[in-house]
């Protein structure tokens, strides 16, 4: 009986020691269910732009999010339900969604994870219906469980305890008021009107919008901060319809557009560009009367004063578009004596340097920079699209680099490229008009490698133009122009697609007659 006891007693203990042992592990395990349940309903709860905080797209990043108090990192706020049951920090957190208009579905933090962490999300792909998030949480068994089986043979040091869950997305679908497109309303055709129209409750239906005073004319261009502030610009006709004074126009809302203020501006001319870094510091260009040279505007009021920038560049240049990264780096492209023609300033339009592409010919139309040395500019040699690329800012001998366009079976045989828009390093996006029988028709070209390679995109083909293109993220955009299907009538031209241009849709425009020169994106407008 003493013998059986003997014997028997190692394996009770052994049987102790796997009861603690397991039930520590199950413990900790169900701490880390419950981490992984509340981050996923932080995550749910996000904003889903930037124009909130904290934000989807970056919120397992910690290098992306700002500081306390302002917001912590999924991860972080992770960590701190662990540490809050007396365990370590967690050694990967993953978090994946289905929330439209949000880039980077999958994000992983840390991007590799540490020797010994395995960690994968559990359940398979997300619920295809309504949006969702899925956040896994992945802990060490060391340094939380005792690994007190490890002499008898059961080592379980390099097990990885994690836990998916799924949560629905919670924050309502982008409202009302995000997009909006310019130009003019021809519906009277005595009294062309500049237009603003407004995409309702993330389309396909869009209105018109009440523009202030009774000018006639045209908005050129159209750039939003967020969804509440945003600036249009072009030229008015003011006072008597027979003798008119042609001013540049500058309207300013603050509440998405439910209501336009008309600014003041202190030169005469023509506005045809724009660009707002947040509500108050912003830049427009043009032409002034009389003057050889272009006009470039700044401000630091929200468009209440503007600093004039006169004698810019060189006389006979014409700028057609601006770009700026932050409050002091900005480029401006356009034409000058029949050559391609770019300006920069690295101290907020206060000076500029001619940083031009040697040997090409021709115009440019637009410039998209997504940071202060990689841009895109787009135009025409008078015959057919032009693209050009730098990663040093356009400073530099061979600078700006020629992309290719698409070669057969479908060549563009002659055309131009009005708008560019990059999301980021590799996609992007230009739109225009190329020659196709007597014909000129409307033309999107797209790329996933920066350019390096553009191909068509397929969609429907409208005899006009398109004018400008802005993208939400890598799979939601707009391109809109002029539908010449009905000349000398011609109509605005709305297109969106919802998966990164495989296809696009017509969206019908409030007002029958017109044309429409510039689209933007509240949130994230980077014409």
């Amino acid at each position: 009986m003493v013998l059986e006891t003997i014997l028997v007693l190692p394996i009770l203990f052994i049987c102790l020691l796997a009861i603690i042992e397991f039930g520590i592990l199950f413990q900790v395990s169900q701490q880390v269910s419950f981490a992984s349940r509340v981050g996923v309903k932080l995550a749910a709860e996000s904003s889903r732009t930037s124009a909130e905080n904290p934000w989807l797209e970056n919120f397992n990043d910690e290098s992306a999010m700002p500081g306390p108090p302002f917001g912590e990192s999924l991860k972080e706020r992770v960590d701190e339900l662990l540490a809050n049951g007396s365990l370590s920090e967690s050694c990967q957190v993953i978090m994946e969604h289905n929330v439209a208009g949000v880039m980077n579905t999958v994000q992983v933090y840390p991007a590799v994870a540490p020797a010994g962490c395995v960690c994968e999300p559990q359940g398979g792909g997300l619920p295809l219906t309504n949006e969702h998030v899925r956040v896994t949480v992945c802990v060490p068994f060391s340094g939380n469980v005792p690994n007190l089986l490890a002499t008898f043979g059961l080592d379980l040091s390099d097990v990885t305890i994690s836990h998916s869950t799924v949560f629905r997305y919670e924050r309502p679908a982008i409202p009302s008021g995000f997009v909006w497109s310019v130009g003019t309303d021809a519906s009277d055709s005595l009294n062309i009107r500049p237009a603003i129209l407004n995409e309702i409750s993330a389309g396909p239906a869009w209105s018109e919008q009440t523009t202030p005073g009774t000018y006639t004319g045209t908005h050129s261009a159209v750039d939003f901060v967020d969804n509440m502030n945003g600036w249009a610009v072009g030229t008015g006709e003011f006072g008597d319809p027979l003798m008119p004074d042609v001013l540049p126009v500058v309207v300013r809302t603050i509440d998405g557009g439910a209501s336009w203020t008309l600014q003041t501006f202190p030169d005469d001319g023509a506005l045809v560009d724009v660009d707002f870094l947040d509500s108050m510091v912003g830049f427009a260009i043009g032409s002034e009367v009389g003057s050889l040279f272009p006009l470039v505007m700044r401000t630091t009021t929200g468009g209440d004063m503007w600093d004039t920038r006169n004698n810019v560049g060189a006389a006979g240049g014409v700028l057609n578009a601006v770009d700026f990264v932050d409050s002091s780096n900005g480029w401006f492209v356009g034409t000058n004596a029949g050559n391609a023609y770019v300006l920069s300033s690295a101290d907020g339009a206060g000076s500029f340097t001619d940083v031009s592409p040697v040997g090409v010919v021709g115009v440019l139309n637009d410039v998209d920079f997504i940071d202060t040395t990689t841009g895109w500019a787009v135009g025409s040699d008078g015959a057919v699209p032009t693209i050009i690329k730098t990663t040093t800012g356009g400073v530099g001998v061979g600078a700006w680099v020629s992309q290719p366009l698409p070669a057969l079976p479908s060549p563009i045989l002659a055309g131009s490229l009005l708008s560019v828009d990059f999301v980021d390093a590799m996609n992007g996006w230009a739109v225009g008009q190329e020659v196709s029988g007597l014909n000129t028709v409307t033309l999107i070209l797209s790329t996933s490698d920066g350019g390096a390679t553009w191909a068509r995109q397929t969609h429907p083909v409208s005899v006009g133009t398109l004018n400008s293109v802005d993208f939400i993220d890598a799979n939601t955009g707009y391109a809109v122009g002029t539908n010449n299907l009905s000349a000398p009538l011609v109509a605005p031209y709305i297109l969106k697609t919802i998966n990164g241009g495989a296809s696009w849709e017509i969206q019908t425009p409030p007002t029958p007659l017109g044309t429409l020169l510039d689209v933007s994106y509240g949130p994230q407008a980077d014409e």
